[in-house]
């Protein structure tokens, strides 16, 4: 690679039995953790070069699991992520910026 020039960004594949996506929350005052057991990730990421880099996540919110039966139903209600409705939640980064220095992350 010529002197000055970007590395070109690299890929993850998602391994799902190493990976997951786990959130905390408040129902009636009491607080509960979950998952989310089907997503699928496309993540290209070079510090050096930030325009050509890319991730976005999109989640199957009907597998949403707390390990509780009745709360996992009410989680599929309009209250919360109505998958019958909206069935894929999706985030998407529009831009990368540079937050420091040796903040880069490192492939596994």
């Amino acid at each position: 690679m010529a002197a000055g020039a970007l590395a070109d960004p690299v890929c993850w594949e998602i391994d799902p039995a190493a990976s997951a996506i786990r959130f905390a929350a408040v129902q009636a005052g009491a607080r509960f953790e979950g998952r989310f057991e089907h997503f699928a990730a496309d993540v290209c990421f070079s510090p050096d070069d930030l325009a050509g880099s890319r991730a976005r996540v999109t989640v199957d919110v009907a597998t949403v699991a707390t390990d509780n039966a009745d709360r996992d139903q009410t989680l599929q209600t309009a209250d919360w992520f109505e998958p019958a409705r909206f069935p894929q939640a999706v985030f998407v980064a529009k831009s990368f910026v540079r937050a420091g220095a040796g903040l880069s992350p490192t492939p596994t």
